[in-house]
């Protein structure tokens, strides 16, 4: 079993060559086609060639295996991965990483112990083991990456309650009166006023965005 040789080949070139092939199937599937539709270098598209060759998702002549039509299809998705997955693997290695949920660690252990490779290398193969166990479709297109919204903007934002900001008051402060003329002076009573400020805050604020917040407050708070 030394001489093995199983598939490798990044998992987002799998999806991206699906997605490719759910536009337009081409004729053959050659190095120059890889490296423009993959985005990869030539050498390294050939390389990757022979792997889908190897997985069965292409002719021996590089022309898409008629199973190709059927891997676009999601509801046929899992059922191709399958076939491929028995055709393309040894069957003790199935027994060992059962679908759709095997074991990592096992797969790369055993990987690794066949075809006398390092943990990174078996990994790599072991990846397209996994992809093609689980036969699953994503729920989002793994092309695209992931949308990053606002924390401090979205109205859903866990938010953190931070303790209210007390204004000092100021000695002797006095509310101011109106003329009272000659009148007889009466006792003045001295009034002070405190400002008890609440402030949420998204859970995802950095410590250099909070002080900045409180900084522009003590700023506004003293011009009044």
């Amino acid at each position: 079993m030394a001489d093995l040789n199983l598939p490798e080949f990044p998992v987002s070139m799998w999806w991206k060559l699906r997605s490719a092939f759910k536009k337009s199937i081409p004729k053959k599937v050659t190095d120059t086609y890889l490296s423009t539709m993959i985005g990869v270098n030539e050498k390294s598209a050939s390389k990757y060639l022979g792997n889908f060759i190897r997985i069965g998702l292409l002719n021996a002549d590089a022309t898409p295996a008629d199973i190709a039509y059927d891997w676009r299809d999601d509801d046929k998705y899992k059922e191709v991965c399958l076939y491929l997955l028995k055709n393309s693997y040894p069957e003790e290695l199935i027994e060992i990483g059962q679908p759709p949920d095997p074991e990592e660690d096992k797969i790369i252990n055993w990987i690794s112990r066949h075809e006398k490779l390092g943990a990174g290398a078996a990994k790599r193969k072991a990846a397209v083991y996994i992809i093609l166990a689980a036969g699953k479709v994503p729920s989002e297109d793994p092309n695209q990456a992931p949308r990053r919204s606002s924390a401090i903007a979205s109205k859903s934002a866990p938010t953190k309650k931070v303790a209210a900001a007390r204004v000092p008051e100021s000695p002797g402060s006095e509310v101011p009166r109106p003329n009272q003329g000659n009148r007889s002076s009466r006792p003045e009573v001295e009034t002070s006023i405190n400002l008890n400020i609440q402030i949420h805050i998204s859970a995802d604020a950095t410590n250099s965005q909070i002080e900045m917040i409180f900084a522009s407050m003590a700023k506004h708070l003293r011009n009044q």
